[in-house]
Parts: C-alpha cells; structure tokens; sequence
C-alpha cells in the first residue's frame, strides 16, 4: 500500500511539473490597444504566468510584405493579473507610444509564440457597386473597392494606411487609398490588372516590416455584360402622366427587352399608371429618369376587404436592376418579390422561377407602400387581427405590419441595396451571398436578415 501512495505521488508530482512547465499559448488578444490598457489574453496554460513581456515593434521603412521584421524595442516585464488556466490580464505600460506591440507569456522557462497587437487583419474585400458574374472577394480591373477588417487606423483614428496587391503576373502594385476608417478602407485598383488571383495586404504605418497585415487572397475578375440597348417605354405607348393605364405598354417594353436577351427599359420623367404587376426579364434593368422625377404608381384608393389586395406590383426573375425611381403601392402584400423567394406566386409565375438567382441590384430606388396610411377604425374587420378560443392570431392584422412587404428576396448570390428609401412596411432578406447595402434610409419598417 505505502509503495502505491509513493508511486501515486510520484506521478502526480511529475504531472504538475509537466503541467507548470508547458508551453503557453495565446490564441486571441484585443484590438485597438493603447498604452495604459488594460489587456486580455486568451489561450491555454496561462495559470502558472507570472509575467508578460510587452514590446513596441519599432516603426520605420516597411519594405514589401514577408520581409524579415526588425526586433522590437526593448521589453518591459508586466505582472500577470487574474491568471486562469484560459485567460490572463496585464497592463499595457503607459510610457509606450502608440503602435504596434508584442506580448509574450512567460510561464517558469516556457515562453509563448509572440502575439502582435494592432496589426491589421482582412476580412473580405467588395466593389463599392457590386458588378455582374462576380462574388465575394472579385473585382474587375479599374474598380474602387472596399475592404473589410480590423486595425486599418488606431485608436484616434491615427495612422497611414497603405495598400498592396501581389498580382497574378507577380508585380507588388500600391493602390491608391481613397478613404480608411478604423475597420473599413477604399481603394482603387489599376484599370490595367491581369485577370487572375492576387493577394492584399494592408500597413496601418505602425510597426515598420513587421506591421504588414495579409494577405487577403483576392481574384481580379471581368465581370458579366449584359446588354447595353434602351427600350424607352414612350416608344412603346406609354404615356407617364398619371391618368392613362400605361400597364401594357410597360409590359410590352419588358417583353422586348427579354426577347433581345436584356436591355435597359427607360422611364423618362412622369408618373406611370400600373394596374397590374410587372415581370423583370433576366439581364434587364429597370431605369427612370431620377428617384424623384419617375413614378411608378399602383391605385392607392383605400382598401376595403382582403378580396381588394393582390399579390405582388414587381417581380423579378434573375439578373435584374431597378434604378433611379420611385416605387408607389397601397393595395398589394409585397411591393417587389424575387421570383427565387419561398412565398406564393401567382400561378402563370410560378413556372419563371430561376434554377440560380444571382446579380439582384437596387439602386437609388425609392420604395413606398401607403398600406400604412389607412384608418383602422373605418375597416374593423379587415385592421382587427382575430384571435381563436384559446387566444392564438388566427388572422393578424393588416396594420400591424405584417400585411405590408417592401422587398421579399431569397437565395441571391450577388445583391445589392443601395443609397434607396424604404418606407411602411418589412423588408424580407434572406440566404444571401455576397449582399451590400450601404447608404439606405429605413422608416416605419422591419428589416430582417436572415
């Protein structure tokens, strides 16, 4: 018995030295640093630390990134505080400038691997106006693109961003920064790039060789024509003033646009009477004359009962782009549906719906749907949601929300939802890739992505 309680100790003895003496590691550290902070590790065998080593990398001439980095500044051992076997704290030394440190845990005679703080780190890259037949992390030649990440600026916003490209042809490129904020930057790349995979990296100005963050494996890409011919709809019969039912001639002119295999249907100024919906052909876009002088207007008499309200105005089957108009509903469930969406569709519909649905764009589009601007007190038994014995909604209210869509879109790879007013009612976003929306003013609506 004596000899198994020595061997028992023994083993236990050899265990906590192993233990004490095991490499530490630190998988995650904050951002945004400054001196003075207070900072939080991440890792595994951090309960023994007794201190961190904490260095400023020396700024200076950056080179190219993968140089060799030059040795920080001298260190300064920092006590470590709340150490767990998962995480520690120590403060960073107020008598450091700001940049770019370097943190090593010390535990006895292990050390961990380096972690840098404040150095840049890319996410993923986009053109600021997403272009046909291209996905995450394309770009054609020439386009302003922007970058997602971290640490691009310090904190006070101070810093020199730069920004290189190592093309498909081998050639280190500067872009040309445009703006940069903390986790976003602009920059242009060169109209004449070789087609192919390249790498991105970006300097914050901190840090000399050793701040380079990257690379982001990009892929410069020539993107999708569609066609470029005008179908003006006046040619067609329309007449834009408001009173004449244009609905046929705004058919008629889509249809030709589909026929030639896309196109452009221009609305030149005025307010287009529709009385029923209309259908985006694939490669078409829908463009007015401007958000504030092109109308597209459904009747937006009050409703009375459910029988009053129709499906959809706008539907879209793939490949399509709606600029520069505004949009007017009052008596339809969803202003403007993707025909890849899982909602119901009329009927002589359902057979257009697309086996991909990619390269969706709104542009300066201004969505309104009226539904919201009724009185529930006139129409009691269309506004009153209606509940059963046990108080569940068996039929919700049309004013609460729920009856009013602006956009419902499932499923699009490439979309895009940009500087446009959305105003009374929910807009439905769901399983997109690659979506951008920037620049958009939401008012007295829902929106959901899921």
């Amino acid at each position: 018995m004596t000899q198994k309680l020595l061997w028992l100790a023994l083993w236990l003895g050899l265990a906590t030295e192993n233990a004490l003496s095991a490499k530490p590691v630190v998988f995650w550290a904050p951002d945004s640093v400054e001196p003075g902070n207070m900072v939080l590790l991440y890792g595994g065998g951090l309960e023994a630390t007794a201190r961190v080593v904490a260095s400023r990398l020396a700024d200076g001439a950056t080179g190219r990134p993968g140089f060799p980095t030059s040795p920080p500044e001298p260190g300064q051992a920092c006590p470590a505080i709340q150490a767990t076997d998962n995480s520690l704290k120590f403060q960073l030394p107020d008598s450091f400038y700001p940049g770019l440190f370097q943190a090593t845990v010390q535990n006895g005679a292990s050390v961990s691997t380096p972690i840098i703080l404040n150095r840049p780190e890319l996410w993923f890259m986009q053109p600021a106006q997403l272009k046909p037949g291209l996905t995450q992390n394309q770009a054609p030649p020439g386009a302003l693109v922007q970058i997602i990440g971290k640490n691009f600026l310090l904190p006070h916003d101070i810093g020199r961003p730069r920004v290189v490209l190592h093309t498909a042809d081998g050639e280190w490129v500067d872009l040309t920064v445009t703006n940069a904020e903390r986790f976003s930057l602009f920059a242009r790349l060169p109209g004449e790039l070789i087609p192919g995979r390249s790498d991105l990296w970006i300097h914050n100005g901190f840090g000399g060789p050793g701040g380079w963050g990257g690379p982001l494996t990009v892929q410069i890409k020539v993107p999708d024509v569609w066609p470029d011919r005008e179908f003006n709809v006046k040619a067609f019969g329309a007449c834009g003033d408001g009173v004449a039912d244009d609905t046929a001639s705004l058919r008629a002119a889509l249809a030709a646009a589909g026929g030639y295999g896309g196109g452009v249907v221009y609305l030149p100024w005025g307010t287009y009477r529709l009385t029923n919906y209309l259908v985006l052909p694939e490669r078409t876009i829908l463009r007015g004359e401007n958000r504030d002088s092109t109308v597209l207007q459904w009747p937006v008499d009050e409703p009375h009962s459910p029988a009053d309200f129709s499906p959809g105005a706008m539907y879209g089957i793939s490949r399509w782009a709606v600029e520069d108009l505004t949009i007017i509903v009052r008596k339809v469930d969803t202003l403007f549906t993707g025909l890849s969406a899982n909602t119901d569709l009329p009927p002589e519909l359902k057979s257009l719906r697309p086996k991909e649905s990619r390269d969706v764009f709104f542009r300066r589009v201004n969505f309104q749907h009226w539904l919201m601007c009724s009185h529930p007190d006139r129409e009691l038994a269309l506004w009153n949601v209606v509940t059963n014995a046990a108080g569940r909604i068996v039929k919700p209210s049309k004013f609460d929300g729920d009856g009013a869509h602006i956009l419902r879109v499932n499923g699009v790879e490439n979309f895009e939802l940009s500087d446009c007013l959305a105003q009374g009612g929910q807009i439905h976003l769901r399983n997109l890739v690659n979506a951008r929306e920037t620049g958009n003013l939401f008012g007295n609506e829902l929106l959901r992505r899921l």
